[in-house]
């Protein structure tokens, strides 16, 4: 018995590296294990290719099949919402500690699930996302580009991965819309600290030239009205320049930040 439990494990392991395990076979074997009560009932988990060309082909295509029936139907679904509904960590910045946080609370939540016969870490959980969100901008591409071809309607799965693709893009140009305005807010700052310095500058300039012209004449000349009127004129017409500038600036990042406020409300 236990010479005949060998020779059978060998005749199917032969089968198997050699791509002849088809169904017909496989029924065979099935009453070979019965009859010498060996692991009753087992069906292989798949039909394996015959026409693999090698045993790295039947490797990668068995791997390909498993990882197939991991990511597939429901749980495709289950990663979506809760990537949407639980955390929303897609809003959050890449490569940033919160949003890592946020992809490890969403595995443990999957991982919780009865629906799921397995566990799943957060590396899991991000490349399944980022699986779906690739396919799906795959699919769009081809129908974008195959013209006077009837498009199917759109699955529940498909509608989830375009609102959160949605959400992503506007959080980053939310993100941008809020550095540009700080910059321009620093640039701003800058600008009133060149302009002080101008002012300064330009009036050590004027003390110092008045300076050296009354150092070649005996008697002192009184300053006359009219230059310091010219001087602020010049004075005010340079102060109002710069403030209308500043208001633009202003009013430039007011309406960007709104914007992007609008956008992550959305």
């Amino acid at each position: 018995m236990k010479k005949l439990r060998q020779k059978n494990k060998q005749v199917k392991d032969k089968s198997t590296r050699c791509g002849t395990g088809k169904r017909k076979k496989w029924e065979f074997f099935e009453i070979i294990d019965r009859t010498l009560c060996d692991k009753p009932q087992v069906k292989p988990p798949l039909v394996i290719d015959s026409s693999a060309s090698s045993t790295a082909d039947l490797h990668d295509t068995v791997n390909d099949e498993n990882s197939e029936n991991v990511w597939n139907g429901q749980r495709h679904m289950m990663c979506a919402f809760a990537v949407k509904y639980c955390t929303m960590s897609h809003i959050k910045k890449k490569g940033s500690n919160e949003r890592g946080e946020a992809w490890t609370q969403i595995a443990k939540q999957l991982s919780g699930s009865d629906e799921l016969v397995f566990r799943v870490d957060q590396r899991g959980v991000r490349e399944g996302m980022e699986r779906l969100r690739t396919n799906y901008k795959a699919k769009m591409t081809e129908e974008e580009s195959a013209s006077g071809i009837t498009v199917e309607e759109i699955s529940e799965l498909d509608a989830l991965i375009c609102k959160i693709i949605e959400q992503e893009r506007m959080a980053e140009e939310a993100r941008e819309s809020n550095a540009n305005w700080k910059e321009n807010d620093a640039d701003k700052k800058t600008a009133e600290e060149m302009r002080k310095v101008a002012m300064e500058r330009h009036r050590e300039t004027t003390k110092r030239s008045e300076d050296e012209d009354n150092t070649d004449k005996k008697v002192k000349r009184r300053k006359s009205g009219g230059d310091a009127v010219e001087f602020l004129k010049e004075k005010a017409q340079m102060e109002k320049e710069l403030r209308k500038e500043e208001i633009a600036i202003k009013k430039r990042n007011r309406n960007k930040w709104l914007q992007g406020k609008i956008l992550c409300k959305t």
